[in-house]
């Protein structure tokens, strides 16, 4: 996974299992990214929209932010 801050041209090179689920990835974006970076505004996957949807569904619950319904 490469994580680039637009902003700094920061870039965090991380490695995965090949099979790793979105819920993996978020684990590890917490890990490695976000306690450094904070939370992003956008992001920009270069993976199908399901999957982008399960990171941020993920991210959110670890996170402990609930949704408004």
């Amino acid at each position: 996974m490469v994580v680039v801050d637009l902003f700094t041209k920061m870039a965090h090179f991380i490695g995965l299992h090949e099979n790793a689920t979105a819920k993996d990835v978020a684990n590890t974006f917490l890990r490695e990214v976000w306690k450094l970076d904070a939370l992003p505004t956008e992001i920009i996957s270069g993976m199908y929209a399901k999957f982008s949807g399960e990171f941020w569904e993920s991210l959110c619950e670890m996170l402990g932010v609930k949704r408004l319904m």
